[in-house]
């Protein structure tokens, strides 16, 4: 056998695959047909899935544009840099025309009468990622009250987009308020009139007995009507106080003062009170007391009141200021051995109207 013949015959027995290793198979034109088929099916299911969802989405934005459209309450949405970009038709209700154009952030600030800072408040919403206290202010003629929240599209990053800003007119809810406030101003003066004569009569009655024949069950009777009304006056005060300061927005003044001079200021104030009823009015200053940082007004105000219900609740004993140092901040207590608030009253401290039965009472403020 020749050597050809040979080789020949070595490849016509080896296997059919060992023989196609090395010869890749081209794919037929049928075969790319179908699978180009199959790829063209999957597209068109999900382009008719997007389509589908994104139908969705159009639908319940047109809802969702059309709720806050009709909403009786300005809404507007603005961006993360303070910039609006949808607002609804109430808010030119509410607003009335801007002067220069569609309304800004900076152009309603600068119709707003007060120490309100709209922009400022939009920062401080976006630095903070919540919801801000509403805010009340004179915008032009009328008073309005802001809402403003943030707009958080994802609540584990916290990605935010925007804020929105809610505008209510309480132009009429202010007007009533005003009214009021008026009335009980004028009726809580002429009350105030009526008591002082009071007042005076009571006095000079006491001053006539005391120069003249003594009758103590008279005297006593004088006494405690003149007691009873200075404690009215107090109560008309505190009062119209209470509600000035619920038709307004307090705000609060940082000044630095010697907390010592305050709490002089008060004692002096009411050391006559106390040595009238036999109380002893005492304070203790820890060694650090020096200066703070609050409003002076405020915290005089409030001493004054703290110590003035002491006063005409503790029948006898003593009545007592102290301050302790803390390392940022001074807790001033006022202790006394009359009428307090019980454990079992607690739970009713901040309702109005409320007095405790007797218990030894405390009273505390931090600054």
């Amino acid at each position: 056998m020749s050597i050809v013949n040979c080789q020949l015959s070595i490849v016509n027995h080896l296997p059919y695959h060992k023989f196609m290793t090395n010869q890749p198979v081209q794919p037929t034109v049928e075969d790319l047909l179908d699978k180009l088929k199959g790829k063209t099916e999957t597209l068109n299911k999900a382009k008719e899935q997007i389509s589908g969802g994104w139908l969705m989405i159009e639908k319940e934005k047109s809802r969702l544009l059309g709720a806050i459209d009709n909403l009786s309450l300005g809404f507007i949405i603005t961006d993360d840099h303070n910039n609006i970009t949808k607002a609804n038709p109430t808010v030119e209700k509410i607003l009335g025309r801007s002067n220069f154009g569609p309304w800004t952030i900076a152009d309603i600030q600068k119709e707003v009468r007060g120490d309100f800072n709209l922009p400022l408040e939009c920062i401080r919403c976006i630095r903070e990622r919540k919801a801000l206290e509403p805010r009340e202010a004179a915008f032009r003629e009328k008073f309005l009250r802001f809402f403003l929240s943030p707009i958080i599209i994802l609540k584990e990053s916290l990605a935010l987009i925007g804020i929105v800003i809610v505008i209510e007119d309480i132009t009429s809810e202010t007007q009533t308020t005003q009214f009021k406030y008026r009335e009980i101003e004028t009726t809580s003066c002429q009350l105030k009139t009526y008591m002082e004569v009071i007042r005076r009569m009571s006095e000079q009655i006491l001053n006539s007995l005391d120069h003249g024949q003594k009758n103590e069950s008279l005297e006593k009777l004088v006494n405690n009507i003149h007691q009873e009304s200075v404690l009215v006056e107090k109560t008309i005060d505190n009062c119209v106080k209470n509600f000035q300061l619920q038709m307004t927005d307090p705000q609060l003044k940082k000044e630095i003062f010697p907390l010592t001079g305050i709490i002089s200021e008060v004692i002096n104030e009411f050391e006559p009170a106390a040595s009238k009823k036999g109380l002893s009015l005492g304070h203790y200053l820890s060694e650090n007391t020096g200066l703070v940082i609050a409003d002076k007004n405020k915290v005089k105000e409030i001493l004054s009141n703290l110590l003035d219900n002491a006063i005409n609740f503790t029948a006898r004993g003593s009545v007592t200021i102290s301050v302790i140092d803390g390392q940022d901040q001074v807790k001033i207590s006022i202790t006394d051995t009359g009428s307090g608030i019980s454990p079992e009253a607690q739970k009713d401290l901040f309702k109005k109207s409320i007095q405790s039965e007797v218990a030894k009472g405390s009273g505390i403020l931090q600054i």
